[in-house]
């Protein structure tokens, strides 16, 4: 992963926040795969902005950044050292119904480790220690905006970041936290769901294996999957959770000569048989508090967005905390870019210079805040490597997404960002056509 600060480019012109229903260009969808028409890439904008005659409506989120760090963080911390075995860690975080453990020795963080870690290994020996898994997560002060801490969490992907006071832990922070105290802002209530969501998420089916399921969330870099019948319609959800308790639980119950001591059980098992049912969901019509108030009383990461019984979207907690992230004040543009192997230093330095040419292009007509690029490589043996990139920019006024698959990396880059910067041009189009509109 590798994270910078850009300047935002030429000073940004002033004005209300134009409306956030731009267009996309035609794309590939970041979970099916499927390429998107111009109405199905319409939707993929998701409004941060509801502008009625240039107010916001939500402006009242501004109150945002005086929520402090110390205001919503757990003080009674669940720690693990670094000489315990990721066995016993694992049965911990299972026990206690929690996805993320600091390593604290004396008071001091010396790291972190997730389900992720393991998600995202195909072989883990079980009884490998703590150090030698553990990765260092970015630290946020007591005393931090709420907002600022969203932005910790999204540029540098972690789901959970510990809180210092005095260069010693005092507590943990995690999405759900920051989600749950979105709960008393009744202005969400005036932004659609549908406007948030992620349509046509990728699925999976009841009878399709878990290691397929644990694939996908490793390859889309996501912690719940949607289960569907034979018909399509939804029938449950398959968390992280759900998998690594299937881990701790298929170890336990084998005799100690039969147990494999790495992290790779039997994956052959069907998905229905471990899904949560009935899944959290919610139709068309609801507002974005709702699906908050959903997440923050079921102790869940998504909800499920349905018509009929059809899962037609999702909305996850990383969505609320780009939303929550939009308000924080800065003046350089965060840029993360996750999924590539390669170290080269050279090849990210062509990429932030194609990504500075984007900022220049799109700041005289909104500011742009946050940029995650997130790349995928197959290898495919008769097709050699290729490479597919969702990409999503966060600006003042709106969220914008473009993805795309190619088999030349800079090529992948240059049209995806292109994308972006034709979706912020026509937006800017569409809203002086509408101010030119003739009043009735």
């Amino acid at each position: 992963m590798r994270s910078a600060t850009l300047p935002p480019g030429p000073r940004h012109d002033s004005g209300r926040p134009p409306a956030a229903r731009p267009w996309c260009a035609s794309a590939l969808h970041p979970r099916s795969g499927r390429e998107l028409d111009d109405a199905q890439a319409y939707k993929r904008v998701r409004a941060l902005w509801q502008s009625t005659q240039g107010e916001c409506r939500t402006a009242r989120l501004i109150q945002l950044r005086n929520i402090k760090a110390k205001d919503i963080m757990s003080e009674k911390l669940i720690i693990c050292q670094r000489s315990e075995r990721v066995s016993e860690v694992l049965g911990r975080m299972k026990k206690m119904d929690i996805h993320e453990l600091p390593v604290v020795e004396g008071g001091k963080l010396l790291g972190m480790v997730s389900y992720d870690m393991f998600i995202k290994r195909k072989s883990l020996p079980l009884s490998a220690l703590v150090e030698n898994i553990m990765i260092m997560p970015p630290k946020v002060d007591i005393n931090s905006s709420i907002t600022r801490v969203a932005e910790v969490m999204l540029t540098n992907s972690f789901r959970a970041v510990p809180v210092t006071a005095a260069g010693e832990v005092a507590g943990i922070i995690a999405r759900e936290d920051i989600v749950s105290r979105l709960v008393e802002f009744d202005q969400l209530e005036q932004i659609n769901v549908k406007d948030v969501m992620t349509p046509d998420p990728l699925t999976i089916t009841e009878e399709e294996h878990l290691e397929k399921a644990r694939a996908i969330m490793r390859d889309l870099d996501v912690r719940a999957l949607p289960v569907v019948d034979k018909e399509g319609r939804l029938s449950g959800v398959l968390g992280i959770k759900d998998i690594m308790g299937y881990y701790t639980q298929e170890r336990a119950q084998r005799k100690p000569k039969e147990i494999d001591t790495r992290m790779s059980p039997h994956l052959h098992i069907a998905v229905g048989s471990l899904m949560s049912t009935p899944a959290i969901s919610m139709g068309l019509k609801g507002d974005l508090h709702e699906a908050v108030k959903k997440m923050a009383e079921n102790h869940i990461s998504s909800v499920i967005i349905v018509e009929g019984r059809m899962p037609v979207g999702i909305v996850t907690q990383l969505d609320i905390l780009e939303l929550v992230a939009s308000y924080q004040e800065r003046r350089q543009v965060y840029v993360q870019i996750t999924g590539l192997d390669e170290q080269d230093p050279d090849l990210y330095d062509e990429m932030y210079h194609m990504i500075e040419k984007l900022m220049n292009r799109i700041t005289p007509i909104t500011m742009p805040q946050l940029l995650m690029l997130h790349f995928t490589e197959h290898h495919r043996p008769k097709e050699g490597r290729n490479f597919t990139l969702r990409a999503r920019l966060s600006t003042s006024h709106a969220l914008y997404f473009a993805e795309g698959s190619d088999y030349e990396l800079f090529r992948l880059l240059d049209t995806v960002l292109d994308n972006l910067g034709k979706q912020i041009v026509k937006d800017k189009e569409r809203m002086k056509d509408r101010r030119e509109e003739p009043e009735e």
